[in-house]
């Protein structure tokens, strides 16, 4: 009886063994795309991780609306307070910007990493105090504003 070796695209086995030829073999399989003269399958785009709607600092609510628009490939993150006392923000243990009442300040052309957020709040006889960091996850969010709504007393 006479042996039938299924063949699939190109000739080459169904079944995965082909291993000679192109350097080698590719440790069994088809040949690539580049040596048959196809172009590669693209990968399927992967959307970035979501940032959160809200976070919470000190009883508050800060709402967080993500807008394109911004220098591309970078990613600016604003604070604008909707509240009558202070309120502040700045990367983790760095200087820190001050908003007024209805005022909006920016942490301008930020690399699209995750990144850590103070958050400051006018205490006791106008004292700016440290009140929480956040983090954030930046990536794949370039060309992005990322606008904090802060009611913060």
């Amino acid at each position: 009886m006479a042996s039938v070796v299924l063949s699939g695209c190109l000739g080459y086995p169904l079944d995965g063994s082909y291993g000679g030829g192109y350097g080698g073999g590719y440790g069994g399989g088809y040949p690539p795309a580049e040596a048959t003269g196809q172009q590669p399958i693209p990968q399927p785009y992967t959307p970035p991780a979501p940032i959160a709607k809200s976070t919470s600092v000190d009883g508050n609510t800060i709402s967080i609306v993500v807008r394109g628009g911004y220098s591309e490939g970078l990613v600016g993150v604003c604070l604008k307070n909707t509240g009558s006392w202070n309120n502040g923000i700045g990367l983790a243990g760095a200087s820190w910007k001050q908003a007024t009442s209805n005022a909006t300040v920016c942490l301008d052309n930020l690399p699209a990493e995750s990144i850590r957020v103070d958050f400051w709040k006018a205490k006791a006889f106008g004292v700016m105090t440290k009140m929480a960091t956040r983090s954030f996850d930046l990536t794949g969010h370039e060309g992005h504003r990322v606008t904090m709504y802060w009611n913060g007393g």
